[in-house]
């Protein structure tokens, strides 16, 4: 392959407009680093297009990172400070994995630009971007120090002519180097709409879209596959999984929570369940007689699912932000989004399931997927910490790491890959992987789908790249960018690729999950396997548990006169009506319980109950799908209610309701949305009007008036929405106020809660309180802002209840109550008097008399005494 000859001159090129050959380099201006680890020398190249010789980097001796490679004079490029230059380069690996970090420095060697880059065994030609300084002196480029023989060629540096953010970066594998391009004509759908997973089981093809399952039979191998069946609308369903008996699908649905499919009938699935996860249902993994979870930042639920029909909450791992998880040999591994890892737990004993451990990735974590002990775990968006369009990083860490966890305590990275160009946008943001004998096929949204050879774990080899596409112009064409920071690996002016999020591969066929638009079928390619891998794993979690992770002593963590109903379903907020106290206890509807936590009386709801208030002697119950329920309470017989009527927007979930002081109108959280609700006729509530305002997930609103007249509802990323009801409910027609950005990039707000005439809010880790009526609190985020008070409370987050002078403040996602005790004239900082920590998930409290409530997930609801929550009591 490679001819060696000694070349004289590497040359180096400088481009300001056009490209030109002025400023080369002689070959004694380009020096070795680490001459004791190795040697260098220029050698002839014939399989890359483009490139006719390159370095040879021979390392005989292990380095460590930064210690072999090779260094140049960055003066002749006369890089002038404030300009934006690119580096490029052509690099390529002989045997295993390795890095090669790129470093400008000036004449004090101080680091003035520079980044770490994956290598691969193909050529890829890398684009390094950076702003001059005007104090470069050298370039550095090391390796990560494996013994081998590594080649770098095609060296240039040339003014961008664009600002940074808008400057190729990234990596690009050359294509003639043994792989393929396939592209999938939009219009060649299976005519589903919007497909998120999909799963190949012998002769049928299940499928989700976002709001149906659907069935296809093929005629053997993947042919002629024919739809033989779509449900009826159900929900946002986003990712699922087979029992091992393939007699039942399990499938994710965000804030619709989860559904369970029974496929005995494999042409009539059938919803067995409803599953009612602690917070956004994402990722699934089955295994066994266990169903685990990823609930985004609530970490992972643990279900017993032998009876499909009846589930059963075991336990859940709190471990972060869990997008996607997959069981192996007693041990679950979950893609942990913002903090860009795989946090491994020992999920053998259920009750007690333990984080033993991470990865950390060089990209945002997502879909994971273990074979023969070896992990194959996707990522995306940034490849470092920081998430800036002016970073090398940017939009570079989509692609995938492969590890092996024969020991899962001590991983060890065997490979990195990445795909062509960047590629940041907010949504999709999902990408998996799924495993196939010697192929490995990575599913990266805008990006396409990436198939890997990987006999050799340690230097996998692409093999193809599929795309679907439209063109401008055509049907499904759209321009996609809708931000300046988003970055896209094609022209989105041109063209338009399909976000591919999933793939399953049977028979020599490949079954692909367009989101964007569609199902799609792929024949006829040698890298196309005859299944998808089976779990192999020979240790299983133990079959039999207690039942006893959400057990709490509420006596000996320190409340007064404590009690505990326990339904078993979880409970997510209770409300009080005469001597009874109503629990929206999800899966089981309505429960009515008296002070001695005793069942009076249930009302199983047409969906998940996740919320519950009562105005007068009406309830009104976030139901879920089943939208908003309206219910009346017999004055004579409390224990009795009775469904007046119902708000309902097809399948969008309803998970959260604010009444106004009159009750003429509700707020709701209805998905990740919000809207204002007409309920005045109770029979026929309507829709008044709609917030786009996005990322509004739970426990983001007001749950009573200040001032008798306002609610609001925050987005941490967007605008806030103030409801202006006129005192006591005067308005006719509410004021309606959404200009204020109630975040900062510093201080974000964690809840919010009415206290008299103000509001009081967790910004960070600080208390401000503020009068809602001053319009000048709206022109500045809450936490630079002089129109309000600010104490900071160290250590304290979550969703706040003011009751009296107390706040009670419960971080669902921890499982922390912080009670901080406020002065009567709201004057003194805020002093913390109790901490406690629940096995469970405690949402807002309420109050009945000198009782204090605390809805506690699947922990149940607890009551205590206000008495003896201070010294002072």
């Amino acid at each position: 392959m490679f001819n060696k000859t000694l070349c004289l001159m590497l040359a180096l090129f400088t481009t300001i407009g056009v490209v030109t050959n002025a400023d080369a380099v002689g070959a004694s201006d380009v020096t070795l680093v680490g001459q004791k680890y190795g040697s260098m020398e220029m050698v002839r190249v014939d399989d890359c297009e483009g490139l006719t010789e390159a370095w040879e980097l021979d390392c005989t001796a292990s380095a460590k990172p930064g210690d072999f490679g090779l260094s140049f004079p960055a003066a002749p490029f006369d890089l002038q400070k404030g300009k934006v230059y690119t580096l490029s380069f052509y690099a390529k690996l002989s045997d295993v994995f390795d890095t090669i970090t790129v470093s400008i420095d000036s004449d004090s060697g101080k680091k003035t630009a520079g980044f770490t880059y994956q290598l691969s065994g193909q050529w890829t030609q890398i684009f390094v971007p950076f702003k001059a300084t005007g104090q470069e002196a050298r370039i550095t480029m090391t390796l990560g120090g494996e013994p081998q023989k590594v080649y770098v060629g095609g060296l240039r540096v040339e003014a961008s002519g664009v600002p940074f953010e808008e400057t190729k970066s990234g990596y690009y594998m050359v294509e003639s180097d043994g792989w393929e391009t396939v592209v999938i004509d939009w219009d060649q759908g299976m005519g589903i709409g919007e497909c998120t997973d999909v799963i190949a089981n012998g002769e049928y093809i299940y499928a989700i879209t976002k709001r149906a399952l659907h069935v296809f039979k093929t005629n053997g191998r993947g042919e002629d596959p024919t739809l033989v069946k779509s449900t009826e609308p159900y929900g946002d369903l986003r990712q699922m999984s087979m029992t091992d008996d393939k007699k039942a699908i399990v499938a994710t649905a965000r804030a619709n929570e989860v559904y369970v499919f029974d496929i005995s009938d494999p042409e009539n699935p059938v919803v067995a369940s409803r599953i009612d996860s602690i917070e956004a249902a994402t990722g699934i993994d089955v295994q066994g007689k266990y169903c685990y979870i990823a609930d985004r930042s609530y970490g992972v639920d643990i279900f017993d699912i032998s009876d499909i029909y009846n589930p059963v909450m075991v336990s859940n791992i709190p471990a972060g932000e869990s997008q996607d998880c997959k069981v192996y040999d007693g041990y679950l591994y979950i893609g942990i989004w913002g903090a860009r890892k795989v946090r491994i737990c020992d999920v053998r004993d259920v009750d007690n399931p333990k984080i033993i451990g991470d990865i950390q990735l060089r990209g945002r974590g997502d879909g994971v997927n273990i074979k023969d002990g070896i992990l194959y775990a996707a990522t995306g968006h940034m490849e470092d910490w920081e998430p800036q369009s002016t970073s090398q990083g940017y939009g570079n860490g989509n692609g995938m790491e492969i590890y092996d966890v024969r020991d899962p305590r001590k991983p060890v990275l065997l490979s990195r890959v990445r795909t062509d160009g960047q590629m940041y946008c907010s949504y999709p943001d999902i990408w998996r992987v799924s495993v196939a004998g010697d192929y490995a096929y990575l599913s990266s949204t805008y990006n396409g789908i990436y198939v890997y050879d990987t006999t050799d774990k340690r230097l996998p080899r692409r093999v193809a790249h599929i795309d679907v596409v439209t063109e401008k112009g055509e049907p499904g064409y759209a321009d996609l960018k809708r931000k300046s920071t988003w970055v896209y690996p094609f022209d989105t002016e041109k063209v338009r690729n399909g976000a591919l999020i999933d793939c399953d591969v049977q028979d020599g066929t490949m079954y692909i999950a367009n989101t964007s638009n569609d199902l799609y079928v792929l024949h006829g390619k040698d890298y196309l396997a005859e299944a998808t891998d089976e779990n192999d794993s020979t240790v299983f979690p133990g079959q039999d548990y207690s039942g006893t992770y959400y057990t709490n002593d509420l006596a000996a963590m320190g409340f007064k006169n404590p009690k505990l109903f326990k339904p078993g379903s979880q409970v997510w907020s209770s409300a009080r009506y005469g001597d009874y106290t109503y629990v929206a206890s999800g899966s089981d509807g309505i429960y009515v319980i008296d002070d001695d936590m005793n069942v009076i009386s249930q009302y199983p709801s047409n969906d998940i109950t996740n919320d519950i208030q009562i105005v007068g002697n009406r309830i009104y119950a976030a139901e879920n799908t089943a939208g908003l329920c309206i219910y009346e309470i017999d004055e004579a017989s409390p224990e009795k209610i009775t469904l007046k009527g119902t708000y309902k927007q097809g399948v969008m979930p309803i998970v959260e309701v604010a009444p106004s002081p009159d009750a003429r109108y509700a707020l709701v959280q209805t998905g990740n949305v919000s809207a204002l609700l007409d309920v005045s006729d109770i029979e026929h509530p309507t829709l008044y009007k709609r917030f786009p305002y996005t990322m509004v997930y739970q426990n983001q609103m007001t749950r009573e008036c200040a001032q008798d007249r306002y609610l609001m509802i925050y987005t941490p990323y967007s605008k806030t929405v103030v409801c202006d009801f006129g005192e006591d409910g005067s308005y006719e027609k509410p004021e309606i106020h959404t200009s204020w950005k109630i975040n900062s990039s510093k201080h974000r707000v964690g809840g919010l809660a009415a206290d008299g005439d103000f509001v009081l809010a967790m910004v960070g880790d600080s208390v401000c309180r503020f009068d809602p009526s001053n319009e000048e609190v709206y022109k500045m985020p809450l936490g630079s802002n002089p129109d309000l008070q600010l104490f900071q409370v160290k250590g304290v987050h979550g969703k706040p209840s003011v009751i009296g002078d107390y706040v009670f403040v419960a971080d669902r996602m921890s499982g922390d109550l912080s009670i901080l005790k406020l002065s009567e004239d709201r004057s003194e900082p805020p002093v913390l008097v109790k901490e406690a920590t629940f096995k469970g998930n405690p949402a807002r409290a309420t109050a009945v008399g000198e009782r204090v409530y605390l809805p506690l997930g699947y922990g149940g609801l607890a009551s205590f005494d206000m008495a003896g929550l201070s010294s002072e009591d």
